[in-house]
């Protein structure tokens, strides 16, 4: 019965659409940081991808705007934007991922969920 109950939990979680109020980019809002989350970044996700100001920056100048990514991975950036938990376990994570190439141009820009 409990893990019936986890289960119907875990799916009632991943099933709800997300509803955000955007907001504009702000760098210190981006930065941010209450426990494990970014309480500011999904909000500014959107419009920040839509600009097209990241495709024409270059690896400096990304991590100078953005600060240091959660991790880098063969010249991929990846910045948390969002996490839902149960309790300490993550149930959907949500990530802005930046690929730049050998010279530090920006080859894409994505959101990975």
């Amino acid at each position: 019965m409990k893990k019936i109950f986890f289960f119907i939990l875990i799916l009632f979680i991943s099933c709800q659409k997300e509803v955000v109020d955007e907001i504009s980019f702000d760098a210190s809002k981006w930065s941010i940081k209450k426990e494990m989350d970014y309480p500011f970044r999904n909000q500014m996700l959107h419009g920040l991808i839509k600009s097209d100001t990241l495709k024409k920056l270059k690896k400096d100048s990304i991590l100078e705007l953005l600060g240091k990514p959660e991790r880098i991975n063969e010249n991929h950036l990846y910045y948390m934007i969002a996490q839902e938990r149960l309790g300490f376990w993550p149930l959907h994570s949500k990530f802005l991922v930046i690929k730049v190439d050998k010279k530090g141009d920006v080859v894409f820009v994505k959101i990975y969920q």
